[in-house]
């Protein structure tokens, strides 16, 4: 098992920017957003920091 499993685990049924900032609020503080990529105008890549050396990436519509 992972250190990660349960990041991995609680963010894989998010599918779009709003599913993504309310899991970040989840986190006791908060996950910080880093970034948000717009690649079009349908889809963007969202960064978040969610321990000191963790980052998740998604790919958001």
């Amino acid at each position: 098992m992972s250190e990660h499993d349960p990041i991995r685990d609680s963010s894989s049924g998010l599918r779009s920017l709003g599913d993504v900032l309310a899991w970040t609020r989840e986190f006791d503080p908060p996950a910080e957003v880093v970034d948000i990529v717009g690649l079009d105008e349908f889809t963007n890549d969202v960064v978040v920091r969610v321990g000191p050396d963790v980052y998740a990436v998604f790919d958001t519509t």
